[in-house]
């Protein structure tokens, strides 16, 4: 669990580095700002795993809490350095926050709420049926997201539902992830229509 911890922390360390980048160039202290919110993440992350053997309400009840935490500190750590050394607007933050919920927690909602209306009394980890392709499928509607055009971002949307469809007629007992594809269209189109493409440039 502490590797899998590390990897996903280095995941967080490294897409808010790449987000902050552009600015950190012209005013250095801002490097220190993907730092504490990795910090942030791998603290609540360390925390959620000390909880064992939950059933399907508390696994959902943890998956909020700690979706919340995440994204709270994330606006309150952006929104300190934005206020007090004057570098700008945290709002793509949130943005970039509710796109990764949206390509990476939407699944895992999903799941949660499957477990909580079967009143699954030991909930175990979301398994991906295609992990390989999960990546890519979320690189294109983050690359979607990323971009100044519209059809880009539909172009990541309908791909990756084309390639799952056709990954799916190969496969014996594999449900249809309809409703994780719903969240995912509407979070990001959301985001979209909200605040533009993620970028803070």
């Amino acid at each position: 669990k502490i590797r899998g911890l590390l990897i996903h922390t280095a995941l967080v360390l490294l897409t808010t580095t790449v987000v902050i980048f552009p600015l950190a160039l012209y005013r250095p202290i801002l490097w220190t700002l993907p730092i504490v919110i990795t910090a942030s993440h791998f603290l609540v992350d360390y925390l959620k795993s000390l909880v064992k053997n939950v059933d399907g309400k508390s696994s959902f009840i943890l998956f909020i809490m700690d979706q919340s935490a995440h994204l709270g500190f994330t606006l309150l750590f952006t929104s300190i350095y934005a206020w007090g050394y004057s570098y700008g607007n945290p709002v793509p933050y949130f943005e970039f926050a509710l796109a990764i919920f949206a390509i990476w927690g939407g699944p895992i909602l999903v799941f949660q709420i499957k477990c909580l209306i079967k009143k699954v009394e030991e909930v175990t980890v979301y398994r991906e049926p295609f992990p390989r392709f999960a990546i890519i499928e979320r690189a294109l509607l983050f690359l979607g997201l990323l971009s100044s055009s519209i059809w880009l971002l539909l172009a990541g949307i309908i791909i990756p539902i084309v390639i799952r469809g056709l990954l799916l007629l190969n496969e014996e007992n594999v449900p249809l992830p309809v409703f994780e594809w719903l969240i995912a269209i509407v979070l990001a189109l959301s985001a979209r229509l909200s605040f533009g493409p993620i970028s803070i440039f």
